[in-house]
């Protein structure tokens, strides 16, 4: 029988191998020192190594601390300094102007915010002051003579500008400007709007027994930019401080609401209430680093959407309030051209955000026709009509995510402006689930785009666009009539962007639609509901605190910034500090050969 090898059973011999880590200092360097002797690393490949290494072994913030270092070597004594007052810091409390903020910015009610005071303080951490300080900072934020009653709120408009003037001289930021003159002007915007689907409380009205709380009318404004007086509006040296957020609620100061619905008359009476209050407007005196400034303030009615303008101006919501044009006549484009204007009603701007809902609208409703090609669905087509429409609201959920059309009881339909932006930003997507040219639907994007941005709009290059949108419109779909909004802005767009005093997507109402959720939510969940009188004087405080200018600007995160435009967009805005942005013959070259393509493709 072969022999069997037996296994060796002898050990190794020497010191047991022991990680590096665990070396004493002098046996490291020994171990290190030979390890760089036997390779013939370079020092960037042994550094390229060791930062490898840290990768893969998941030391992900420290493989980025050793990457800076590599890349910016003077900077270890920085970092060094940075370490060593990190390890010194002490928690940092808030003032009662941010501690306000906070809770606003968090929605918190007054005891979820003891808690989370009581539950820092057990952690030794006693950073929020009490809620006697939060106290006094939400005073300051009250205007005088404020009327409360229990079918809603009024403050003097008077009070109300002084109030706000005062509080934006308080912001931080404008300490750093060197105001040149002592006369200055503060424009803001205001308008009204209704709102129905309100809670309804167990609550008698003793004042007036036939009013209900179901429907609400209010008025706010928004200020937009203090500068000084001069006689170039233009000059933005002049601007002492300015809005960064003029389509937010933060800056939505309520002048006035009340219990009722809205209607022609409604809207008229109160409307007139409010002008004649501006024409009796004196100006406001603030002190100010130790030097008195006179500010004087100029409102722009432009917060109103199509109904409210129709019930000013007296004319129906099938005709244009600018021009007086039925829609059988909206088609006839440069018979529209030469037709006369009421300049008087462009002050009411162009509602760019009902503006997208508009548009939408009606590249929908055109759509349900594509098949029956007529503006009126009569009986005969009801079917043909339903069926198309049924089709393209599927398409609509199943390959963008959105519901097109649908009515929601007692809230309008789902037609918002969300929706409306998702279906021009998808142009080809769009196009391809309605049947609506691709090149009308990007077009009409890039006008929405435009009038919503906040640049300076060229009005040459923006009429011009518009102008050959609406031929392209009347050239694709003669037989369904445009309507009023749309014709609105594509025919008389330009000379009200010209009127306007500031860029028109400032003069947006967004602010005021937004504001509708927060009447609503403020209502229900931060008011007393002990009595009427009660309720509405909670619910006015809070939305005169979550509008404070001084408040609405300490230490926020969010900020809004101005959109990228497409290339169509960038040729009809002017951009700030460039003063050559639009060069007439290349624009007219360009608009002249997309028509020229248009009807190429036409035929």
């Amino acid at each position: 029988m072969p022999s069997i090898k037996k296994k060796s059973t002898k050990t190794i011999q020497g010191r047991p191998l022991v990680d590096l880590t665990e070396c004493s200092e002098r046996t490291m360097r020994r171990k290190i020192n030979s390890a760089l002797t036997m390779t013939s690393m370079t020092s960037p490949e042994i550094l390229c190594a060791a930062k490898k290494k840290l990768f893969v072994s998941g030391k992900r913030n420290e493989t980025a601390l050793f990457n800076k270092l590599l890349l910016s070597p003077n900077s270890v004594p920085q970092m060094k300094m940075a370490i060593k007052d990190s390890c010194n810091k002490e928690p940092i409390s808030y003032t009662a102007d941010e501690a306000l903020a906070f809770i606003v910015d968090n929605q918190l009610t007054k005891q979820q915010y003891m808690n989370i005071r009581l539950g820092a303080k057990k952690r030794n951490c006693d950073i929020y002051p009490s809620y006697e300080k939060i106290f006094s900072a939400k005073q300051k934020c009250y205007p005088d003579n404020v009327k409360i009653s229990e079918s809603g709120c009024i403050i003097p408009l008077q009070n109300l500008l002084d109030h706000t003037t005062k509080r934006i001289f308080q912001i931080p930021a404008i300490n750093e400007v060197k105001i040149g003159k002592k006369l200055l002007e503060m424009f803001y915007k205001w308008g009204c709007d209704g709102s129905s689907g309100q809670a309804q409380y167990k609550q008698k009205f003793n004042d007036n027994p036939c009013t209900t709380d179901q429907t609400m009318f209010m008025f706010s404004l928004v200020p937009l930019e203090l500068r000084c007086c001069s006689d170039d509006s233009n000059d933005s040296s002049d601007v002492i401080w300015k809005n960064s957020m003029p389509s937010s609620t933060r800056f939505c100061r309520p002048i006035k609401y009340k219990f009722m619905k809205e209607t022609i008359e409604s809207t008229k009476e109160e409307v007139k209430e409010i002008e004649k209050q501006i024409s009796k407007l004196n100006t406001t005196y603030v002190l100010f680093n130790d030097e008195y400034f006179e500010v004087k303030h100029t409102l722009i009615f432009s917060m109103v959407d199509g109904k409210v303008c129709n019930s000013l101006t007296g004319i129906s919501s099938q005709k244009c309030f600018i021009c007086g044009c039925k829609p059988t006549e909206m088609n006839d484009i440069e018979a529209v051209k030469y037709r006369p204007c009421i300049t008087e009603n462009y002050k009411y701007g162009l509602s760019t955000l009902h503006a997208w809902i508009r548009f939408f609208e009606y590249f929908i409703h055109l759509s349900y026709r594509l098949e029956i090609k007529t503006w009126q669905v009569k009986a005969v087509n009801k079917g043909l009509y339903s069926v198309r429409k049924q089709h393209i609201q599927n398409k609509f959920r199943s390959e963008m995510g959105l519901l097109v059309d649908i009515v929601l009881q007692g809230h309008g339909t789902t037609n918002d402006g969300n929706t409306a932006r998702k279906f021009f930003k998808n142009a080809e997507l769009s196009s391809s689930c309605t049947g609506i040219d691709i090149n009308l639907i990007k077009r009409c994007g890039t006008i929405l785009s435009v009038i919503a941005s906040g640049y300076t709009i060229n009005i040459k290059a923006f009429e011009e666009y518009c102008f050959l949108t609406a031929k392209l419109f009347v050239s694709l779909y003669p037989w369904y009539y445009m309507p009023a909004s749309v014709h609105k802005i594509l025919l008389h767009g330009a000379h009200i962007i010209q009127y306007a005093p500031l860029p028109i997507g400032n003069l947006s109402e967004e602010a005021q639609e937004s504001r509708n959720k927060d009447y609503k939510m403020y209502r229900e969940h931060h008011t007393r509901k002990n009595s009427r009188l009660n309720t509405n004087e909670d619910l006015i405080h809070i939305l005169l605190i979550s509008s404070d200018p001084y408040i609405s600007c300490i230490d926020r995160n969010k900020q809004m910034h101005l959109k990228e435009l497409s290339e169509d967009g960038k040729m009809l805005v002017i951009f700030p500090h460039n003063d050559n942005n639009y060069k007439e013959d290349e624009l007219n070259s360009q608009l002249n050969d997309s028509f020229s393509d248009m009807n190429l493709s036409m035929a």
